[in-house]
């Protein structure tokens, strides 16, 4: 019983000491119980997130670290936008190995992709500057954030198990199908563009006293633009275009003034140019993790516009990391 109780005291003095030196990595099998990790579930998907689970071949950032409560603003950063990334098929952290110390409470924080420009202050706002939305299909890019908070550790031979993140949308997703449902000659559009949405902006998600996110510095669309701006053609009577692709837009909580701007000819005619609200009775706003789905007919006269909600698939996806298997 002294030998474990002997046993024990040094585990923690050394897990101490590494906290304090963090870029330091123990080699040592008995320490590997008490290491911070992050589970490792993870699946093959598009750059539009769905599904349960983040791609492989990526990344996130992290924060964190325990204070004396949650959201402590006194709080010991162990995690400071530490890149967690996959290495065939290991998911590891930088920096060196962090170790639980007992007696303290964690929050960590986190923002997929690790590409954009974020931060994370000791009680959890999390800041995401510049973020460009204007990449549309697969090139679409999805923001997503997770936090989990108030995790304790008393002490004993079991610490916290692997800390689980659940990422949450915080774009909207939206895309355009325009179907030629009148017309019995081919219609070319030399123009196609939204107007009155913004495709840059920042983001401020604080988690206390309750989750807030404020979206600022926005950059809209405008008519002279080239941003979210096509040209395509449909065949005869009945042919659909998906426009865009799948766009992940930056929420916007009134659309009475976004519009798409449009022009258009039928079989080399006159050109003919127009635009349609793109806010109606059912939907006057883009909201973080919805899914619009707009639904434009063009006919011999005029374009009409419905819009519906669908689902995401999933809304939140629940992923977790590890640093590989222990066991092997």
């Amino acid at each position: 019983m002294l030998e474990t109780l002997k046993r024990y005291a040094w585990l923690v003095v050394l897990s101490l000491w590494v906290v304090s030196c963090t870029t330091v990595v123990v080699d040592n099998s008995e320490t590997d119980l008490y290491r911070i990790s992050f589970g490792n579930p993870h699946t093959e998907s598009r750059a539009v997130v769905e599904g349960v689970n983040l791609p492989a071949a990526t990344s996130f950032v992290v924060w964190g670290g325990y204070g004396n409560d949650i959201q402590s603003v006194d709080a010991t950063n162990l995690f400071d936008a530490v890149l967690v990334s996959e290495d065939n098929g290991i998911w590891n952290y930088e920096g060196g190995f962090r170790y639980w110390v007992p007696g303290y409470t964690y929050n960590f924080y986190a923002v997929y992709p690790n590409s954009v420009v974020s931060s994370c202050t000791p009680d959890g706002t999390i800041s995401v500057t510049g973020f460009d939305c204007s990449q549309t299909g697969t090139e679409a890019l999805d923001l997503m954030t997770a936090q989990n908070t108030g995790i304790t550790y008393s002490g004993g031979d079991v610490p916290p198990a692997p800390v689980d993140l659940k990422f949450s949308h915080e774009l909207a997703k939206v895309k355009f199908t325009v179907q030629n449902s009148g017309a019995a000659t081919n219609v070319n559009f030399t123009k196609f563009k939204i107007n009155g949405v913004p495709y840059i902006g920042k983001l401020e998600k604080t988690t206390t006293p309750n989750e807030n996110r404020v979206w600022s510095e926005l950059a809209n669309t405008k008519s002279d633009d080239g941003k979210l701006q096509s040209s395509f053609e449909l065949e005869a009577v009945d042919a659909t275009k998906n426009v865009f692709g799948d766009m992940l837009m930056i929420p916007v909580a009134d659309l009475t003034n976004a519009e798409i701007e449009y022009s258009y000819s039928c079989d080399g005619g006159e050109v003919r140019s127009a635009t349609i609200p793109i806010n109606t009775s059912t939907v006057t706003a883009w909201k973080h993790g919805q899914n619009y789905s707009y639904s434009i007919t063009m006919s011999t006269a005029d374009l009409s516009i419905s819009v519906n909600v669908l689902p995401w698939n999933e809304i939140d996806s629940s992923v977790s990391w590890d640093d590989g298997d222990k066991n092997n």
